[in-house]
């Protein structure tokens, strides 16, 4: 079983990827 920081820092990890992969497709969009 995960202890909750364990738990905590994977959340961190993932919310800061889809933040950063909005910001990437944004930026294709004001491209085109």
């Amino acid at each position: 079983m995960q202890s909750r920081q364990e738990a905590q820092c994977i959340f961190l990890v993932e919310s800061a990827q889809l933040r950063f992969w909005k910001q990437q497709q944004f930026l294709l969009e004001e491209n085109v």
